[in-house]
């Protein structure tokens, strides 16, 4: 069987016709007096033949794993995240900072919102245009080109996503994870408990 399939695909390529070994009974078929009286396999072995062959053929796309959707990580039954993204500009200063930080300057700061929570009858956990409105009403709007120093005392990224948590979470949104991106390659991130923890 392995060696029928290996010369076939190697020597004829996967389009080629298979040999017919059918046996009594099979519709269209006549008897394969190559084949032992009685044996089921001969049907088969073409039927198993082709669907292997098409399956190399190329461009071909191997069947999707049951629970998936594309690459996606599965998520708990009953529960979808969904995340929008805000940017925004802000001065800040770190008094006990031994670096640069110590002066004032200013970051093109990313804000990332996770919400989580079961689907509702529209097959949504929350709208878009409703996240979008109450985060920048709430956050955005209020801290883009502001001193932050104003608003958190000591700004850091990690106190600034805490803010944002209470914030948000005060305007009823079901969080899961804020991240800060305070610099294209620096971040805080801050996540929900898990459940029962």
């Amino acid at each position: 069987y392995r060696s029928y399939m290996s010369s076939t695909s190697q020597a004829l390529g996967p389009n080629a016709p298979v040999p017919a070994r059918r046996r009594s009974g099979v519709p269209g078929g006549a008897p394969d007096p190559g084949a032992p009286p009685g044996d089921p396999c001969s049907a088969v072995l073409v039927i198993v033949c082709r669907a292997y062959l098409r399956s190399r053929a190329p461009g071909s796309r191997p069947p999707a794993r049951a629970g998936r959707v594309g690459s996606l990580r599965p998520v708990p039954p009953g529960s979808t995240e969904v995340t929008c993204t805000f940017r925004f500009e802000a001065a800040h200063h770190l008094p006990w900072h031994p670096g640069k930080c110590r002066g004032q300057h200013g970051h093109s700061y990313r804000l990332d919102v996770t919400v989580v929570g079961p689907l509702d009858e529209h097959g949504v956990v929350v709208d878009f245009d409703e996240l979008r409105a109450t985060v920048d009403r709430a956050v955005v709007g209020v801290w883009d080109h502001r001193d932050l120093n104003e608003i958190v005392p000591n700004p850091t990224a990690e106190l600034l996503v805490r803010r944002a948590w209470d914030i948000l979470e005060a305007e009823g949104l079901r969080l899961g994870e804020l991240r800060l991106w305070e610099t294209p390659d620096a971040w805080a991130t801050l996540r929900a408990a898990p459940a029962g923890g």
